[in-house]
């Protein structure tokens, strides 16, 4: 049986690799190069090294920081490659006819080398025992909550929808909000403008919807509380899209929700989460229209797709290629790098501390090559055009070792054995978290403003926690819930987690 489902994955990725190769067949006659035809198969090694690890029946369905990235990658990088080049390089945002073939080559080889190696240094650090130990931890969502942890959803709920009707009613209602937040302009918080309404919405509101979906998906919790549980998650996702017009905390709140119903013993389908993406892009015109200075209307529906798919990651790191001098004398900044422990400090504390917000890698590159609006917002480069101003392209893969060390260690903590399948809520929880900030990390880069951003966020959750409940409760061994599992069998989880 396991060498006939071996030959069946053996044969899709055969599949998958003449696709790839036809995909790079078209880079080729696109640009009329042989080169890109190889550089277009090299382009697709981080998705066979994703297979290689998952196989074809984990793939894509299982919500782990490889899934998202991979993901993310083959939108971003390949698909949009293959646009810019079917347009003959005429479609790069901000730089019409400046980008060619020699441009993108060592970009798209730059890109796949650092993701490959991410996603190897990632499988080989979660390393963890097989599907036997997945599917065991499937039953925390069958016992009770660990206490604290739904005081701690209704704190982060509370928060987040308060912040909410703070932004409501300091802008004079909905339409008036939205109209002043879905250009995503970041005037008020480069001059350090920013208010406790907003402050609160942006740091609560993407962890409720995670608190509340776990919650949600406990069996052991009342149909009632489920219910409204599930309801508060649903409005805050619908806030952020309408309001805000932020697909990424939209998309960042979903990943949590996905994680908590997977590791609940239930299962998304493939064709499910392909038509969440294809709903996501089409919605992502009417979302972002708001941002644009001139009308979309003119552009090619391929490309204007291929645009709200890519979040201009591609072009943006193409525009760095070309023209790296200005923001790499930014990026080194030795001041910039100096005031990090002073970003840590919160506002309330020290009002004229030195703003993160104008050290970001995105608005360097807005700065260099956007409009007044993109200057406004900033542009997402990856993690690996930071790495490629720093240290070259040795920089790109020692960033990648790190990064996915680091993510892979966090997994197989946090979805290891546990003392008692209660505690798997708020490892879920935590775990969430890392799915987030690994997406984030991947698609904006930044090590001083996602490292900032990053603190700031895991303080207050582990203050809320705390003064909640949900951290630093432990299951004694006496505790006959801990001690049997809901089939009143003893319990494989034998090992404690400190979380």
């Amino acid at each position: 049986m396991t060498r006939h489902i071996r030959h069946n994955d053996t044969l899709r990725i055969a599949c998958l690799s003449a696709f790839a190769v036809g995909v790079a067949g078209l880079l080729g006659l696109a640009s009329s190069h042989l080169v890109p035809v190889m550089v277009g198969t090299a382009s697709c090694l981080p998705i066979f090294s994703y297979l290689r690890h998952t196989g074809w029946g984990r793939a894509v369905t299982e919500p782990t920081p490889a899934t998202i990235i991979i993901g993310f990658y083959i939108l971003v990088i390949p698909a949009r490659a293959l646009v810019i080049a079917a347009s003959g390089y005429t479609d790069v945002l901000q730089l019409p006819g400046a980008i060619s073939s020699k441009d993108m080559v060592p970009v798209l080889l730059l890109l796949s080398m650092g993701t490959t190696t991410l996603l190897e240094t990632y499988f080989f650090a979660a390393s963890r025992s097989g599907r036997a130990e997945r599917q065991a931890r499937s039953s925390w969502s069958f016992e009770p909550l660990a206490p604290g942890l739904e005081r701690f959803a209704v704190l982060l709920a509370g928060l987040a929808l308060a912040g909410l009707g703070g932004v409501l009613v300091q802008y004079g209602g909905l339409s008036a909000a939205q109209a002043a937040l879905a250009t995503h302009a970041i005037a008020a918080a480069l001059q350090g403008n920013t208010t406790s309404s907003g402050s609160l919405w942006s740091i609560f509101a993407v962890p409720a919807v995670w608190a509340t979906a776990c919650v949600a998906v406990n069996r052991a919790t009342n149909t009632g509380t489920r219910l409204a549980f599930a309801a508060t998650a649903l409005v805050i996702v619908m806030a952020e899209l309408i309001v805000y017009g932020s697909r990424l905390n939209a998309l960042l709140a979903l990943f949590g929700v996905w994680v908590m119903f997977h590791h609940s013993g239930r299962r998304v389908p493939l064709r499910a989460i392909l038509l969440g993406l294809v709903v996501l892009v089409l919605i992502s015109g009417p979302i972002t229209s708001a941002r644009y200075e001139t009308p979309q209307a003119g552009v090619p529906t391929l490309e204007r797709y291929s645009r709200l798919a890519g979040y201009g990651v591609l072009d943006a790191t193409l525009a760095v290629w070309h023209e790296p001098s200005q923001v790499r004398s930014q990026l080194l900044s030795a001041q910039r790098w100096l005031d990090l422990p002073a970003y840590l400090v919160p506002s309330f504390l020290w009002r004229g501390r030195p703003n993160i917000n104008q050290q970001r890698l995105g608005l360097f590159v807005a700065d260099t090559i956007g409009t007044v609006n993109d200057k406004a917002t900033g542009f997402p480069t990856t993690y690996m055009t930071e790495g490629w101003l720093i240290f070259g392209w040795p920089g790109v893969l020692l960033l990648s070792i790190l990064f996915g060390t680091a993510i892979g260690w966090a997994d197989r903590k946090l979805l290891g054995p546990l003392s008692d399948p209660r505690l798997a809520g708020v490892a879920l929880l935590t775990y969430s978290f890392v799915v987030a900030g690994a997406f984030g990390y991947y698609k904006d880069g930044d090590l001083v403003a996602t490292f900032v951003g990053e603190v700031r966020t895991a303080a207050y959750l582990a203050c809320l926690m705390l003064l909640s409940g949900a951290w630093g409760w432990r299951t004694r061994r006496s505790d006959p819930v801990a001690a049997e599992s809901v089939h009143g069998e003893p319990s494989a989880y034998i090992h404690t987690v400190k979380l």
